[in-house]
């Protein structure tokens, strides 16, 4: 993570670090409070201490395969432990200076919506058809399915952002323009309500995914207390 809050994307951390590698880690997050993780080591002696936060290619390959392969919770791929980081990275350690201490930091996922994500953060999209469109049901799940999908790309994330659901509403309605007239987002965890999903918040080392199946969505006639009404655990 750079200064100003940007990613270095890892897929050319390896030509940044031989082209300049002073300034690869001098351009580094700041004056943020550190506190060390129960698998991680810090020596006290040091002064800087420089969390680079690792998505790697094969982790994010793995993990989304396992979604598309429908997101067993018993197979869910694992990201790659602070040590193995530290081996694939460990040139770094020959540029930076004697008072850095580099943390990896790897990538974690924050599931949404579907059966495999925390109980507090499942959910159903209630959908609205516009009238007169000639969209079947199933054809305005599998593209609200598809939408979902598609914001929640890797490409337009970083480490640590907040989800709000009015941004995914807006986003749906312009991928289903003329087919839908509402959506709304439903928690189904036993101790949430309406409105509990509309902002979310992730740790600076999460990245946000959907889980959400074509279960998750549900096309009703009107939005009424019944229709919104969670389904309790």
């Amino acid at each position: 993570v750079t200064r100003d809050g940007t990613i270095v994307n890892l897929a050319d951390a390896a030509t940044q670090i031989r082209q300049d590698p002073v300034n690869l880690l001098s351009n580094r997050l700041v004056g943020m409070p550190r506190f060390t993780e129960t698998d991680q080591r810090i020596d006290p002696a040091q002064v800087n201490i420089i969390d680079i936060f690792v998505l790697t290619q094969s982790f994010e390959t793995d993990f989304r395969r396992w979604l598309k392969n429908g997101a067993d919770a018993n197979t869910r791929p694992q990201p790659p432990t602070p040590a193995t980081l530290y081996a694939d990275f460990a040139e770094l350690e020959n540029v930076k200076t004697s008072s850095d201490t580099i943390v990896f930091r790897p990538a974690k996922y924050k599931m949404l919506f579907g059966p495999t994500a925390d109980a507090s953060l499942q959910a159903k999209f209630k959908v609205i058809k516009m009238p007169g469109t000639s969209r079947t049901d199933n054809e305005i799940r599998a593209k609200v399915l598809a939408a979902v999908e598609s914001f929640f790309d890797i490409k337009n994330w970083t480490f640590g952002e907040t989800f709000f659901f009015t941004e995914l509403a807006a986003y749906i309605h312009t991928q289903l323009a003329g087919a839908i007239s509402s959506i709304v987002l439903v928690p189904q965890g036993s101790y949430t309500s309406f409105g509990d999903l509309f902002q979310v918040g992730a740790a600076v080392d999460e990245l946000f995914a959907s889980c959400a199946t074509v279960d998750d969505i549900e096309i009703i006639n009107q939005i009424s207390d019944i229709a919104i009404k969670q389904i309790k655990a």
